[in-house]
């Protein structure tokens, strides 16, 4: 279960609410649900996120590579500067 983090809302109140999500390493369709709610007081309709995980194209993985590597040159330089 993630972290929680409680935030004061006062009555009528709007607040927004973000949520950072990493995609798993496997394919595959994925989704999670929310609720608002104090200890059993839930409230609201439920919230979810579905995240549809798709294979790397090969023009894309050699990207990813090429990106990486260029920012590994960058940290070696900043290293031996």
């Amino acid at each position: 279960m993630g972290e929680i983090h409680p935030v004061e809302v006062l009555q009528g109140e709007n607040r927004i609410f973000k949520a950072t999500f990493k995609a798993p390493d496997v394919t595959g369709k994925y989704v999670t649900y929310f609720r608002l709610g104090s200890e059993q007081n839930y409230f609201g309709p439920k919230v979810f996120c579905s995240i549809w995980v798709e294979e790397q194209l090969e023009e894309q993985k050699s990207a990813s590579v090429e990106v990486q590597m260029q920012a590994q040159e960058v940290q070696n330089l900043e290293v031996n500067s």
